[in-house]
């Protein structure tokens, strides 16, 4: 069965579920005291990939490509862009590091 949106309603309750997820994960990275950059990183990345259910390794720039053709108001698009935008710092930190 699909709902409004075109989603099944399996596909609906697993977003659900990811999104509790990774609100429990955020959580729990805030009672540590101290959140790093790469776990930031690694959540935004993990939670997307799931999300959109992409099966590759996609770069920031790949991922705004595939958010342009989900639709949000303009307030969450521009959340959502500078925290893309601070996360491609962080993915160009960590290929310069790595050279």
């Amino acid at each position: 069965m699909q709902d409004k949106g075109g989603e099944d309603s399996e596909a609906s309750l697993l977003k659900i579920q990811l999104r509790e997820e990774t609100l429990l994960k955020i959580r729990a990275l805030q009672e540590q005291g101290f959140l790093e950059d790469k776990d930031l990183y690694y959540l935004v990345k993990n939670f997307f990939k799931q999300y959109l259910n992409l099966s590759y390794e996609f770069t920031t720039a790949e991922l705004k490509t595939e958010l342009k053709k989900i639709y949000f108001n303009e307030t969450d698009r521009e959340k959502l862009d500078q925290l893309l935008d601070y996360v491609s710092v962080v993915e160009f930190l960590s290929e310069t590091s790595r050279e």
